[in-house]
């Protein structure tokens, strides 16, 4: 089993506004979002709008470690308290930026495990 680290540099408009892409595959370990202003707004989604990570009021450099809902075998019914790690199969993930402060560069680092 490997790691591999996908860094995503973004920086600001005037208005704190900053998106970007990222082609990954693999289960995805740990999401940092660091350098952008303590109010900003992160979404990160995958084709057809399935979210990875969305927080709001993210202040200094913080990692989260996103999960998804597991689904029962017999009737496809999502299970209660059961989460798993987010699958991508060599998709285009979208970060969107918002309230990230003027003209702010920070990264968006992806920790992705094979």
């Amino acid at each position: 089993m490997g790691v591999r680290r996908e860094v995503l540099s973004l920086t600001t408009s005037a208005g704190g506004a900053a998106s970007g892409t990222m082609r990954l595959k693999g289960y995805v370990g740990g999401i940092r979002v660091k350098g952008f202003d303590g109010s900003a707004d992160v979404a990160i989604t995958a084709p057809g709008t399935r979210g990875i990570l969305t927080v709001t009021g993210v202040d200094a450099d913080e990692t989260y470690y996103p999960r998804t809902p597991v689904h029962g075998v017999a009737d496809g019914a999502a299970i209660s308290g059961g989460y798993g790690p987010v699958l991508l199969c060599d998709d285009t993930v979208s970060v969107a930026i918002t309230n990230g402060g003027n003209a702010q560069t920070g990264t968006v680092t992806i920790d992705m495990v094979d």
